[in-house]
């Protein structure tokens, strides 16, 4: 049960670990990194832009139903994800989040079919094929120095000979749009001080509020900047598509020429090498702004908890984590 407690208080450390973008001390701006030519660049996504307005309620029976049956879903999506089955994952979600939609055309303005329908693109972006494939190899390396040829041939080319590392950044500018739409019905929810989610795990209610959904927003922001942050850089380290210069390195105790000329081109000031997309470049800049804002609604989601701290545990009793000073309580009011 811990770790469903945590959840919405991890975006605050999220927020933390990702904060130093916005230092003008220790990050350039693209201007002064340099710019990278597009021509590998994933595309720009679009920006979705659609009205959403809060709480209508689900009226007939078989939307009721679909309601009850998709939220009790995501406790098994997220039990799935945790249990590293991201198979039984998808397709649970799948079907979650057509019933989420199937909702939202009959009611659009229904607050739990939009907690669950944004909540289900974020467990589609956790279980984005093209993303996951990108990370599989490197997560279970203590560092780079641990990955050997096979690995980064591995990683970095497909069998037909595309490169993972475009795929993989077009898959995150291809997961924005989907981000920013969760973005557009947790900011209603998060608007609506009133609005309570509630479901049922292990035998015990629980009850969402503004404590829970600001912080998830945040965590939203934090996603996004991420997203942005990976499809933005040009880390395409091969020679014209090509990782031979690698393989020529492998089992040899002296550097290639064909190697050290490779290494010398991608270290010298004219690579464009770890350098920010130019179409990129306004979105990149934007990191801080998108951090800046999952700072603020972290800090709704605390003050929030520590506003209904003040009648006492009760109107806490369901809640995911509790706020107060005593023994019973998850995040204290002094801190």
């Amino acid at each position: 049960m811990k770790s469903f407690k945590l959840f919405p208080i991890l975006a605050l450390g999220a927020v933390s670990f990702f904060a130093g973008c916005g230092d003008d001390g220790s990050s350039s701006a693209p201007e002064e990194a340099g710019l990278a030519s597009g021509e590998n660049a994933a595309d720009l996504p679009h920006t979705p832009s659609f009205s959403v307005y809060s709480c209508e309620e689900a009226s007939d029976a078989e939307s009721q139903a679909k309601l009850e049956s998709a939220k009790s879903n995501i406790s098994d999506i997220l039990l799935d994800i945790g249990d590293g089955d991201f198979k039984s994952a998808r397709t649970i979600s799948a079907q979650t989040k057509k019933d989420f939609k199937a909702v939202l055309d009959k009611y659009p303005g229904n607050c739990e079919a939009q907690l669950g329908y944004a909540l289900s693109i974020v467990t589609d972006l956790v279980n984005n094929p093209e993303i996951k494939a990108f990370t599989d190899t490197v997560i279970n390396k203590v560092d780079l120095a641990d990955m050997g040829v096979d690995d980064f041939n591995r990683l970095l080319v497909t069998t037909d000979g595309r490169l993972l590392t475009t795929m993989a950044q077009s898959a995150m500018a291809n997961a924005i749009p989907s981000i920013d739409s969760a973005m557009i019905y947790m900011k209603n929810i998060v608007g609506d001080p009133n609005f309570t989610c509630h479901y049922t795990y292990e035998d015990r209610t629980f009850e969402l509020d503004r404590g829970e959904f600001a912080p998830t927003l945040a965590a939203l922001y934090v996603i996004k900047s991420v997203l942005v942050f990976g499809a933005s850089l040009n880390i395409d380290f091969s020679a014209n598509k090509s990782y031979a210069w690698m393989n020529a390195m492998d089992h040899r105790r002296s550097v290639p020429s064909e190697s050290a000329k490779q290494i010398i081109a991608l270290m010298s000031k004219e690579s464009s090498f770890s350098t920010v997309y130019s179409q990129w470049a306004p979105s990149y800049k934007d990191i801080p702004n998108l951090l800046d804002s999952a700072i603020a609604f972290v800090e709704v989601g605390l003050q929030y908890g520590i506003e209904e701290s003040k009648t006492g545990l009760q109107t806490q009793k369901d809640d995911l984590y509790i706020v107060g000073d005593d023994e019973m309580s998850d995040v204290s009011v002094s801190d």
